[in-house]
């Protein structure tokens, strides 16, 4: 999984970075959260996704209907997102 440094929230549009100051560019929705996300907040996504940024991520919560049951064998589909120093796990949503 990849660290990731949020730089700037446009709606749905994320710019992120990483630590070695290479660029991304994703559109992300996140359901479910309790607080909300910022700037300088930090996630751990698979760098795949970072292959297809013109793709719509949606994550929530791992008890969400709407995505895989998420295991340690199936990483791909878990967002790790760190909020006022928080680990909040979510998965991908389908559907």
């Amino acid at each position: 999984m990849k660290k990731l440094i949020i730089e700037k929230i446009e709606g749905i549009k994320y710019s992120l970075i990483d630590d070695k100051n290479v660029k991304y560019n994703l559109t992300l929705e996140f359901h479910d959260l309790e607080n909300p996300i910022k700037e300088k907040n930090i996630i751990y996504i698979n760098e795949e996704m970072l292959k297809n940024p013109n793709t719509l991520y949606s994550f929530g919560s791992l008890s969400s209907k709407y995505g895989k049951v998420v295991t340690p064998k199936d990483y791909e589909d878990l967002l790790i997102l760190i909020v006022d120093n928080k680990e909040i796990y979510l998965k991908r949503l389908y559907g």
